[in-house]
C-alpha cells in the first residue's frame, strides 16, 4: 500500500496543505507527482484509493484527479455531507466513489470504514492521509469560519497545550491509526 502524509510546518509554524507520497524508496511532494500526470509510475486503474479528509479542498481535488484515472475512490471524512456531495459528483462524471463517515481519531470508525471498503472494492491499494490541520477546529464539520468565530489568527506556536495536543493527534496519531 502506498501511504501519503499531509501537513507540513513552515518556519513560522503554519501548516500548509503539502502532501507527500511515501513509498518504500521515495519521499516526494505529491503536488509534483500529480503534476507529471501521465508520467506517474502508479497505475490507479480500478485500484481502491482511500482518502482521509476527502471532503477538504486539497483532498477533494486529488480525489477528482484519481477518479479521472479510473480509481475507485473511497472518501473518508467526518463531514458526511461533503463526501456525499463529492461522491455524487464523481458518479455523475462516470467514476466510482464511496462516501464513508470516518473520524481518524476513532479506531472503531476506522475499522468500520476499512470493512466497508473491503466489502465494496477489496483491499486498499493506495492511502492518502489528508485529514488534519493546524487549528483545533480543523476537524469540524463547518466548512467556513468567520474571524469572529476563530478569534485572532494564530500560528502553530500560539496554540495552547490542549490545542497543540489535538493538532498533533489529528495530524500524526490520526495518520498512524489509519495506516495501522
Amino acid at each position: 500500500c502506498l501511504a501519503i502524509l499531509a501537513g507540513v510546518f513552515d518556519c513560522r509554524g503554519r501548516v500548509y496543505s503539502s502532501v507527500y507520497l511515501c513509498t518504500e524508496n521515495c519521499f516526494v511532494p505529491a503536488a509534483f507527482a500529480f503534476l507529471i500526470g501521465e508520467n506517474m509510475k502508479f497505475d490507479f486503474q480500478q485500484k481502491a484509493v482511500a482518502i482521509t479528509g476527502a471532503g477538504g479542498i486539497l483532498c477533494s481535488e486529488m480525489t477528482m484527479f484519481l477518479a479521472k484515472q479510473n480509481a475507485r475512490v473511497c472518501l473518508l471524512d467526518i463531514d458526511v455531507q461533503a463526501v456525499t456531495d463529492l461522491q455524487e459528483k464523481i458518479r455523475k462524471a462516470g467514476g466510482e466513489a464511496l462516501a464513508i463517515a470516518c473520524d481518524v481519531l476513532d479506531e472503531e470508525a476506522i475499522r468500520k470504514a476499512h470493512e466497508t471498503i473491503l466489502n465494496t472494492y477489496g483491499p486498499v491499494n493506495f492511502l492518502i492521509n489528508g485529514a488534519g490541520g493546524n487549528h483545533p477546529k480543523a476537524t469540524t464539520t463547518s466548512p467556513v469560519f468567520s474571524k469572529e468565530q476563530l478569534g485572532q489568527e494564530k500560528t502553530f506556536f500560539d496554540l495552547s497545550k490542549p490545542d497543540f495536543t489535538f493538532v498533533f493527534d489529528i495530524n500524526f496519531i490520526g495518520a498512524f491509526l489509519v495506516i495501522k
